[in-house]
């Protein structure tokens, strides 16, 4: 090969225009002239897409779907014992492929909780719940990808099951891991705006009269982790309204 640019490399350099010149010998050169040009311009090469092709079909049906996808078997969010003893809780969105078996895949996490244990029993929720598929104009299954959101809440306090059985020991605990994990966020968690919401329009629902208990609000909550702390086995709600009481 022979070394055009005099200094041991089959590359030779064009000062004029900064393109190089790979020497092939016998008179054949190819020109990187795309290169060159890029460089010349300023112009960035296309990103490169690390999105699986499954994924990225997927995105591209939801142009077509008439009908979403919607739970024919909805996942039961319960935070996992570990986490739970440390308190930990709250939302996590998880985005995936629904396909025409009305399964998910290709899951992962959009909007982390800020606990590796809850985001993975998400991922799990995700992977267990039955979707009725999204359908298009025609009624034909598609599959799509769609957004989730799981809520892991110690009191399960937006389904009733276990509100009236949440106890003080416990409350303490998610309260104080919210605090340390969420120092930029939310002051309060969803069971915490819950019970300060019913507070908030227990003694009416006048704009004087919202203030007025809105403005109460700080008192109670430090009134009730006071009470909490010497009675750990008792309900939350009963000691909150006690101390709503007071206040």
């Amino acid at each position: 090969m022979v070394d055009a640019a005099g200094d041991g490399s089959p590359l030779a350099r064009d000062g004029g225009l900064g393109i190089g010149v790979l020497n092939l010998g016998k008179g054949r050169t190819v020109a990187m002239l795309l290169l060159a040009l890029a460089l010349q311009t300023g112009a960035a090469p296309a990103p490169v897409s690390d999105e699986p092709p499954a994924v990225s079909a997927a995105k591209a049906n939801r142009a077509r779907i008439k009908t979403p996808p919607a739970y024919k078997i909805e996942p039961d969010t319960i935070v996992p014992s570990e986490a739970q003893l440390l308190g930990e809780h709250g939302e996590v969105g998880v985005a995936g492929i629904v396909g025409i078996d009305g399964r998910m895949t290709d899951a992962r996490v959009t909007a982390s909780s800020r606990s590796d244990r809850i985001d993975a029993a998400a991922l799990d929720a995700a992977r267990q719940a039955v979707f009725e598929p999204a359908r298009d104009a025609n009624g034909a299954p598609n599959a799509v990808y769609i957004s989730v959101r799981f809520n892991f809440d110690n009191a399960a306090s937006l389904d009733g099951k276990t509100f009236g059985t949440y106890r003080c020991g416990q409350f303490l605990r998610d309260q104080e891991w919210w605090r340390k994990t969420w120092p930029d966020g939310p002051p309060r968690d969803k069971f915490s705006n819950l019970l300060s919401g019913m507070v908030i329009v227990s003694a009416g629902t006048r704009p004087e009269m919202l203030r007025e208990n809105a403005g109460r609000l700080d008192g109670i909550w430090r009134t009730t982790q006071d009470w909490c702390r010497s009675k750990p086995d008792a309900p939350v709600k009963d000691v909150f309204f006690a101390a709503a009481r007071q206040r």
